[in-house]
């Protein structure tokens, strides 16, 4: 198990936001457009399980909408397409398969459709999503003669692990620890550790009280971060 000593320090942690998503404008089809059609992503998917189901809600041409669809593209090529048909909800739902989806960035394609009783061609604009597998950080912190130690174990979704719903260590991953009087902060980062090949690394550092703590991680090229629940110790 790694083990790093730091001494309390001042300093705000930041969290950052996910990139919003790019947009796209396309013609679908040779008739004239009459009205163009929009369906809803999430700026971030998150797989950790074996199958995510994702709402698509389309908004748009309303009240003369006759059919639309639409394919969500990106490095594993088509994941799923989605329809829309006029008296059915607007709200649809993709299914993205674990073994199918390769993480980056997809975006919704060939879009088709019409309005007006079949006679008008409409027009899309385009909506993107990242998406990357999920982790998960879990802190214990024990306080004891004046020093605090701060347990990390950090894991990371796997499609090919079939133990533990598909968690497995995440090793040599940077972890920051946080630290606040209040569980509504502000809070303070403390330190870093980085993980072993067990997914674990432990913080210490000397404290005069009790105190909350969390722990968060950054976005990688396949993973999301994320951020531990706050824990007292």
């Amino acid at each position: 198990m790694t083990i790093t000593t730091v001494t309390l320090a001042l300093g705000f942690g930041v969290t950052a936001a996910p990139a919003a998503s790019a947009v796209a404008t396309t013609t679908a089809g040779a008739a004239s457009s009459t009205c163009t059609v929009k369906a809803s992503l999430p700026s971030r998917i998150v797989i950790n399980r074996s199958t995510t189901k994702v709402p698509s809600t389309l908004s748009g041409c309303d009240g003369i909408l006759d059919s639309a669809d639409v394919s969500l593209y990106g490095a594993s090529g088509v994941l799923d397409s989605a329809w829309w048909l006029a008296g059915e909800s607007r709200t649809q739902y993709l299914n993205i398969y674990d073994w199918d989806v390769q993480p980056g960035t997809y975006r919704y394609i060939d879009g088709g459709g019409y309005a007006n009783d079949y006679h008008d061609a409409i027009r899309w604009a385009y909506t993107s999503a990242v998406i990357k597998y999920g982790a998960s950080i879990v802190i214990t912190p024990n306080r004891a003669n004046g020093a605090t130690s701060i347990p990390v174990s950090v894991k990371r979704y796997d499609p090919d692990a079939y133990t533990n719903n598909g968690y497995v260590p995440f090793t040599s991953k940077l972890v920051a620890i946080y630290s606040a009087t209040s569980a509504k902060g502000p809070w303070t980062k403390v330190g870093t550790v980085r993980t072993n090949s067990s997914g674990k690394a432990t913080l210490k550092i000397r404290t005069s009280a009790a105190r909350y703590y969390r722990a968060a991680t950054s976005d990688s090229g396949m993973v999301f971060g994320t951020k531990s629940a706050i824990r007292r110790g």
